[in-house]
């Protein structure tokens, strides 16, 4: 991801592959589970994008970003 301004392909690639895939496989979970349960009426892609975007804050910050040296788990 910090490569990508001097080579825009690879955040390209990474979008294509993890982000946008994770997404779609999760809205599609969703809206399968929607069309399942009566009563249950969500947006797919903006449940999805919540979802993934909490647990994106662990990964990037206890894990990547992390200035101690080692991953963390959360904090349950």
């Amino acid at each position: 991801m910090a490569e990508t301004p001097r080579f825009p392909q690879v955040g390209a690639l990474f979008r294509s592959t993890i982000p946008e895939q994770s997404l779609a496989s999760l809205a599609a979970l969703l809206k399968q589970m929607r069309d399942q349960e009566e009563g249950v009426d969500i947006d797919g892609e903006a449940a999805a994008r919540m979802l993934l975007g909490s647990l994106l804050t662990y990964a990037l910050l206890d894990g990547l970003l992390n200035t101690d040296g080692s991953p963390s788990l959360p904090e349950s």
